[in-house]
């Protein structure tokens, strides 16, 4: 059988440099300019095609404008002509601003309360049977399914706006805390009471002292030394 061929390691001069060994060749990451070229590209594309597809005529300028529509409208909203400030005297970013403001406001309040009855709901069982189906049946209604109710109780302030914002954040924000609540470890939950943090304090579960040494602690004898071992070599009489 012929002897297997040396590799080019092996057969290199002692003190050379080893001879790297031709692998395949590595893939070159896109450049700088290519990796924003292609975001941009996309962008330049999708205002041509709309600016195609306004000029066609196929649909009236109320459904489809142009580009360069839009941008005088949004121009219009954002600064002061003729007199008019904005759209009905307030600029575009200050409408912005109280959506956002709504927003917060409303989706907060529901995200408190969630995450407060999803506590309790984890952490007392009966509490969860009683409030589990209503939640679970208000988290399946859609949100503009009761907007008119909401309407017809609060009006058209920011009462039911608001409501609305609350209502459709706080089903899924309870049932996820719940099931959070309810999948956590046994042995945390269990040390976390161990400090005397139970429910329910007894005399039992009072703080105890770590022993000092060479103390004993109440209720256990205390253990007798071992007894000296013996060299080898020698028997015990």
């Amino acid at each position: 059988m012929p002897p297997a061929p040396a590799a080019p390691e092996l057969l290199a001069e002692p003190g050379a440099a080893p001879t790297a060994v031709p692998g395949p060749a590595r893939r070159r990451r896109p450049s700088a300019l290519w990796r924003l070229a292609l975001p941009v590209g996309s962008l330049l594309l999708f205002l041509a095609l709309w600016q195609a597809v306004a000029a066609a005529g196929t649909w009236s300028e109320t459904l489809v404008p142009p580009p360069a529509k839009v941008w005088d409208a949004f121009l219009a909203v954002s600064t002061t002509r003729d007199g008019v400030r904005g759209y009905n005297g307030t600029y575009l970013v200050e409408h912005l601003g109280i959506s956002l403001r709504r927003i917060a406001f409303g989706a907060g309040v529901g995200i408190a309360l969630g995450v407060l009855l999803g506590l309790v709901m984890g952490t007392v069982r009966w509490v969860r049977s009683l409030f589990e189906p209503w939640i679970s049946f208000l988290r399946t209604l859609p949100p503009l399914a009761y907007f008119s109710l909401l309407i017809v109780w609060l009006g058209i302030d920011e009462e039911p706006k608001i409501t609305l914002l609350a209502v459709a954040a706080f089903p899924p924000v309870a049932v996820a805390t719940t099931a959070a609540v309810a999948a956590a470890p046994r042995h945390l939950v269990e040390a976390a009471r161990a400090p005397g943090s139970a429910p329910r304090a007894s005399p039992a579960s009072s703080p105890r002292t770590s022993p000092t040494p060479g103390s004993s602690s109440p209720g256990r004898s205390r253990s007798t030394p071992p007894p000296p071992r013996r060299p080898c070599g020698t028997r015990s009489t």
